[in-house]
């Protein structure tokens, strides 16, 4: 991945880009993007209903030794089965706590709704619960591990709410592509392209997984999912059963995208880094 070492400001070509300040300093920043060692704890904003790779990284945060979930954020999200941001949002909310139930999780961490409109659609911030969360989480005494792998409603409007934020939060995000690709155009970046740039312009410490000839390469197979997954209780049995029924025909691979971010902190050599400046985002997704 991509991990973002200086801050790019609002900038004329981006119509609607928000300036914010840049109020960390580098040395700060370089120390916060190193990969963390020992168990870590984060945030999990996720477009949880939007297609099945979001189902494996949600029991992979839960179940991991090396990992502890504090709060899962539900995403908004767009497409012909869910025509607006609130309902992806609430289909992702739902989502969840479906998840949370069939793994028989005793005392799950909260699960909390998102905006339920995109940052590009105008308008003030969308304020809802997991913006409200992060904001709070972010004014401790420690920074704020965040996996976001939807769109960065959510995240952009805690920044565009309280843009101090940017100092206490260490982002971690799957979208887009790698830099010298013809474009950027990608599901979760496109999906609020105002939020997109709203975050790559706040100075956050950013750590960006690129989806082609990176995370596209975590690929499986319906036998494999079978034999390793589908057989460990009744979440390994509908987490098999969504991936097989999601890829029918001949073709049977399919990229289980969401789960990259969560593995570089698991075990960062399996996902090698590094450090380069933060992109601008153009308002033609270049």
């Amino acid at each position: 991945p991509n991990v973002s070492g200086t801050t790019s400001l609002g900038h004329p070509e981006n119509e609607g880009a928000v300036a914010m300040p840049a109020v960390i300093p580098a040395p700060l920043r370089e120390e916060r993007l190193k990969p963390p060692a020992g168990r870590v704890r984060f945030v999990l904003d996720t477009d949880t209903k939007n297609e099945i790779d979001d189902q494996f990284a949600v029991v992979y945060a839960l179940t991991s030794p090396k990992l502890q979930c504090d709060a899962l954020y539900a995403a908004p999200f767009k497409k012909a089965s869910h025509p607006t941001a609130a309902l992806g949002m609430e289909a992702s909310y739902e989502e969840i706590l479906r998840l949370i139930e069939l793994m028989g999780y005793e005392n799950p961490p909260p699960v909390l709704r998102g905006s339920e409109r995109f940052i590009t659609e105008g308008g003030a911030p969308p304020e809802s619960d997991a913006v409200r969360d992060l904001i709070e989480r972010c004014q401790g005494p420690e920074p704020v591990y965040v996996v976001a792998i939807g769109a960065l409603t959510n995240i952009a409007a805690a920044l565009l709410l309280r843009p101090e934020i940017a100092q206490n939060m260490i982002l971690l995000w799957l979208g887009g592509h790698p830099e010298y690709w013809h474009t950027a155009r990608e599901f979760n970046l496109s999906g609020d392209i105002k939020a997109t740039q709203i975050v790559l312009d706040s100075g956050v410490p950013l750590v960006r997984f690129p989806c082609k000839n990176v995370a596209e390469h975590v690929v499986s197979v319906p036998a494999e999912i079978e034999a390793y997954v589908g057989r460990l209780g009744r979440i390994g049995a509908y987490l098999s059963r969504i991936f097989a029924d999601y890829i029918p025909g001949e073709l049977r691979s399919k990229v289980i995208w969401d789960v990259v971010p969560l593995a570089w902190l698991v075990s960062p050599e399996w996902v090698p880094s590094r450090l380069v400046p933060t992109p601008r985002l153009r308002d033609d997704e270049t």
